[in-house]
């Protein structure tokens, strides 16, 4: 299933549950106006004073609603046509976007690139951009994303799991 195909079924299902073909799942106003439609109101405010209907107050409603005993099925489905349109515009269409001349994504990783000493990804130098690869999600959570990401005939790719280097390279030295 692609991702347009899953948004498009969030919208439908979004739009059902509020019994509204026009519900865009996408508008705060609208959810804010479905919200209210339903009964619920926001703990979280806005800088202006006003509710506020970001992904913060969704997860606060249902906190409070599974304290009470009940649910709203809107909230989840917004939630999730929320970050599957973010994962799209990020991921997706951020990583074809970075699809050099040479058909590759390049990145450049940097041994000290933090103040931590730990390990960094971001633009390739002299590559004309490039992307932070350590900002892919990780195969456990969608693995659509990562199955996209695949190597030149010919070679391979390696996936290193440096956790706890710094302390055991300190160990060995």
């Amino acid at each position: 299933v692609s991702l347009t195909t899953l948004i498009d079924d969030l919208e439908g299902r979004c739009r059902g549950a509020v019994g509204d073909p026009g519900f865009n799942p996408g508008s705060t106003l609208q959810i804010a106006a479905g919200m209210r439609r339903r009964g619920h109101s926001s703990n979280v405010k806005t800088r202006t004073g006003g509710d506020s209907w970001d992904d913060d107050a969704l997860e606060d409603l249902r906190q409070r609603l599974t304290e009470s005993g009940g649910t709203d099925p809107l909230i989840d489905l917004v939630l999730d046509f929320r970050s599957t349109r973010q994962r799209r515009a990020t991921i997706v269409t951020g990583w074809r976007e970075e699809v050099a001349e040479d058909g590759a994504v390049h990145c450049r990783l940097d041994s000290a690139g933090t103040s931590t000493g730990r390990f960094s990804s971001g633009e390739s130098k002299g590559e004309g951009g490039g992307r932070n690869s350590q900002n892919m999600p990780r195969p456990s959570d969608d693995p659509r994303f990562r199955n996209q990401v695949v190597a030149r005939p010919g070679f391979v790719l390696v996936s290193v799991d440096f956790s706890q280097i710094e302390f055991r390279l300190q160990v060995d030295f």
